[in-house]
């Protein structure tokens, strides 16, 4: 790792990883040689954050050090992923809004695999959701397509656990940092995943769950696969945040048809009017792999 991929690291994990602040800072500060000197009021100047993020980020900046945090990650088995490094997933590089840094825990060659699916849907779903995710995931697993989801209740939790339970790979994308597993009710989960597949976070370790912060980190459950698996969404729905930004990545979407009166399955059809792929069992999704 360089000085500047160091200083970026640094930056980015003093922020909590914000995007457009980290953005804002390098277009003004390509090499970030000015980090270290830069005042509240020049942090002011270059970006549009607020004073009170602005004055963490200061205070971070000025207490803490970069071979520090990175001892801290290596005690912690967390990698970070600075975006130049060869190991950041081919894949989350195409997208409009890759971040500027990943952190993950597990097998990092998971991040190179192209036989990727997201699977996700709604967070309450029925009990032929449950029945149907049985059915269709196994057959995934026996043919080497690896699952990513976001360790949400309901459909992306037993996504996961499916995928355990039948000697597949998966790939858990959190909305918060390693140190703030949610929902809690999946720690253990986690922490399966994290020992023999991999989680992977945008998000610093310390940062705690915010709710924009699950919309924001949909965009790469789609950006490190090839086709999104809607199971059972609403109209609206997080699934359907996931399922648009995967169109808008050049992505396919596949959608789980459902009752037509059942509300959960309102967003499915949609999206099926839409263009999506409708899924009537495992080998339509099977044979779009093979084809592709």
């Amino acid at each position: 790792m360089n000085e500047f991929e160091k200083r970026l690291l640094h930056l980015h994990t003093c922020c909590d990883g914000r995007s457009k602040l980290v953005s804002q800072i390098v277009v003004n500060d390509p090499d970030l040689s000015d980090l270290y000197h830069f005042s509240i009021t020049d942090f002011q100047r270059v970006t549009t954050s607020t004073f009170r993020t602005l004055n963490v980020l200061y205070d971070r900046l000025q207490r803490s050090s970069i071979d520090s945090l990175l001892a801290h990650f290596s005690h912690q088995h967390i990698v970070p992923l600075i975006f130049s490094h060869r190991d950041y997933p081919p894949l989350l590089k195409e997208i409009y809004d890759p971040p500027f840094v990943i952190y993950v825990k597990g097998n990092i060659t998971y991040l190179h695999e192209s036989k990727s699916l997201a699977v996700v849907g709604t967070r309450d779903p029925s009990e032929r959701s449950y029945r149907l995710l049985s059915q269709l995931i196994p057959p995934l697993c026996k043919e080497g397509i690896m699952v990513v989801s976001g360790l949400a209740l309901g459909v992306d939790g037993y996504a996961h656990q499916l995928t355990l339970q039948n000697g597949g790979r998966t790939i858990a994308v959190l909305g918060a940092g390693f140190d703030h597993i949610y929902p809690k009710q999946h720690r253990s989960l986690s922490q399966g995943i994290a020992q023999n597949h991999l989680l992977l976070s945008e998000y610093p370790p310390h940062t705690p769950p915010a709710k924009w912060r699950f919309p924001e980190r949909n965009r790469i459950i789609s950006g490190l696969t090839k086709a999104t698996f809607v199971v059972e969404a609403k109209k609206r729905s997080g699934s359907l945040i996931t399922a648009y930004t995967a169109l808008e990545q050049g992505r396919d979407v596949y959608s789980l048809p459902g009752p037509i009166d059942d509300p959960r399955t309102e967003g499915c059809h949609r999206l099926i009017q839409e263009g999506a792929l409708c899924i009537h069992d495992a080998n339509d999704i099977v044979n779009e792999f093979v084809l592709k």
